[in-house]
């Protein structure tokens, strides 16, 4: 963060306030991460099987680029933090952003149109009678209780205290969803301190896409400045080591006591809570960041919604999409092309390879129309639940020996051992 400040000449002006740094930590809420549906498989002649025109259909990934970097070059909160008195929503001058804490109602009438997508993620603790019996079972036979903490949620229920950016809301109320009620709203100046470090990583991975170590180094110093930005100092703690009763009994008693681990008859190890802390991470650009990178993957959805009729959505990791759709004309290229997607990693032989939109931030890429695996043309996806899924690749070429399945949510050693098959399974037990 500190070279990337310093390489754009950026200043930036930490929150000084506790009432703003506590709604802003509020409002933080993790990417999207669903499972829709839980099976499907493509029949298509490219696949090798007979179809018609009325059973044809195929699966399509897509990939955003450069997801969080893309989001920085947006301008950013920097200085002139305040409260605003009686706020309410309206259209703000040019370098002038806000967040607002507001109560939003989901109409009825969006409910088939967003049923698998639902908008505006928000937190909050969800009940044990929400829960399916094999849930609670499980629930009761875990140590802890998970339902104490928050969780991210998509549902159509009413958004209460909802602290959001306010390009976000913007757009939710675009798309239909009401404000009911706004309680307070932190108003600040925002400029683009970020674009010059963006246009470089970006220019950088499309010049090494090739070389799979930098441009995975390159991506990971870009996701590094995002990390940063939610660096909160208030989860560290310390850690103490007593090689005495009385020690022992000491720190034992303090109002800071966290946990303790014997590691010998003679020596034991304390956690103790930090008693203060300096907030200085950009807690509001992590806000940022997370609110407008959501915005960007809804508006991908919207533009499959209004190219394919009745595209079924599978599942969303964090900057991906799967997909299915009926293909009665087969016309899924032509379709594709006019999504001005990024073609750029299929073959140059393929119909739609162009470099138009060649690693471009924010710009949805193809991962499902490869010539071999993986990321080659899908078979079937089974997903369990969410970052928990199998994708079956099909591939052609009788010299491949990459593998044919991509496995998530296994360790390296239960992937060995584990097939796509084994997930089907899982899905009739």
């Amino acid at each position: 963060m500190d070279v990337a400040m310093s390489y754009c000449n950026a200043h930036f002006e930490f929150l000084k306030d506790d009432g703003m740094l506590q709604m802003v930590l509020n409002g933080i809420k993790g990417p999207i991460e669903l499972s829709v549906t839980k099976f499907s498989e493509a029949f298509s002649e490219r696949l090798g099987d007979v179809v018609t025109n009325e059973n044809r259909k195929e699966i399509v990934a897509q990939d955003l680029n450069l997801m969080y970097l893309g989001v920085l070059s947006n301008s950013l909160p920097v200085s002139d933090y305040e409260f605003v008195e009686f706020p309410m929503i309206e259209k703000l001058p040019e370098g002038v952003g806000r967040i607002y804490e507001v109560d939003m109602r989901y109409g009825s009438h969006l409910h088939d149109r967003d049923n698998d997508l639902v908008l505006c993620p928000y937190k909050r603790k969800i009940s044990a009678s929400e829960l399916s019996p094999d849930q609670q079972s499980m629930l009761s036979e875990m140590s802890g209780d998970p339902l104490l903490n928050y969780k991210t949620c998509l549902d159509f229920s009413d958004r209460k205290n909802l602290v959001i950016h306010h390009k976000a809301l913007e757009y939710y109320v675009e798309r239909g969803m009401e404000v009911t009620w706004v309680h307070r709203a932190i108003q600040f100046k925002e400029e683009p301190i970020l674009d010059p470090i963006v246009k470089l990583l970006a220019s950088l991975r499309k010049k090494f896409r090739d070389d799979k170590l930098l441009s995975h180094l390159i991506k990971a110093l870009a996701v590094s400045i995002y990390g940063c930005c939610l660096k909160n100092k208030s989860h560290y703690s310390r850690t103490q080591l007593s090689t005495s009763v009385e020690r022992t009994r000491e720190l034992s008693a303090r109002y800071n006591f966290l946990d303790f681990e014997i590691l010998n008859p003679n020596l034991v190890m304390f956690q103790l809570q930090k008693c203060s802390y300096l907030a200085d991470s950009p807690f509001l650009w992590a806000l940022t960041i997370l609110d407008l990178s959501k915005i960007a993957l809804y508006k991908g959805w919207n533009v499959i919604q209004n190219t394919f009729d009745k595209p079924k959505i599978l599942m969303v990791q964090t900057d991906s999409i799967f997909y299915a759709v009926d293909l009665p004309n087969n016309d899924l290229f032509d379709k594709l092309k006019s999504m001005k997607l990024d073609f750029s990693n299929l073959d140059k032989s393929h119909p739609l390879y162009s470099e138009e939109n060649a690693m471009k931030p924010l710009v949805f890429k193809l991962q499902s129309e490869g010539t071999c695996c993986p990321h080659g043309l899908i078979r079937s996806v089974c997903s369990l639940r969410p970052k928990l899924y199998s994708v079956l690749y099909y591939c052609n070429n009788p010299k491949c020996e990459a593998s044919k399945t991509v496995i998530k949510g296994l360790t390296v050693k239960e992937k060995n051992y584990t097939t796509h098959e084994d997930y089907e399974n899982k899905l009739e037990e």
